[in-house]
């Protein structure tokens, strides 16, 4: 599950008119992923430490600025039910991670100058009496030229 936590948080900022693609504009990038997840059995919930990861990339070319569906192909997970529009795309998300099947949903925003962008995944599993609940928040704002 943390693998896929972690490729979804780097493919919703890895990115013109449609649901099936956003732009951002190009320059350098900083981005900020939290994710949270929690487990709960026999009704009692336990809240793991949440992971926390930042960067700083220069997105200088059509493929570094463009987010598409296909860029989403975490493996083990396939994606339906897109839609959007050239500043939004949303999507339910089915995933089998290490014989676990986890459902969920993502939302990605760019920000109308599309200099910034807020992401937020959903997903759960449940297997041997245990859920497991992960929620990512995915910030990224353009900070300037490269």
């Amino acid at each position: 599950m943390r693998i896929l936590l972690a490729a979804a948080g780097v493919a919703l900022f890895a990115g013109s008119a449609s649901a099936q693609e956003i732009r951002v504009n190009p320059g350098q990038w900083e981005t900020n992923s939290t994710f949270n997840v929690s487990l709960t059995m026999d009704g009692a919930t336990q809240q793991m430490p949440p992971e926390t990861e930042s960067s700083s990339e220069c997105w200088a070319t059509e493929a570094d600025t463009v987010l598409t569906p296909d860029m989403l192909a975490i493996d083990g997970c396939t994606i339906s039910n897109l839609s959007g529009d050239s500043y939004k795309m949303a999507f339910d998300l089915n995933c089998n991670m290490e014989g676990i099947p986890m459902t969920g949903n993502a939302v990605i925003v760019v920000a109308p100058d599309r200099n910034s962008t807020d992401g937020d995944i959903n997903l759960t599993a449940t297997t041997q009496g245990i859920t497991v609940n992960a929620s990512g928040k995915l910030v990224g704002k353009r900070v300037g030229s490269c």
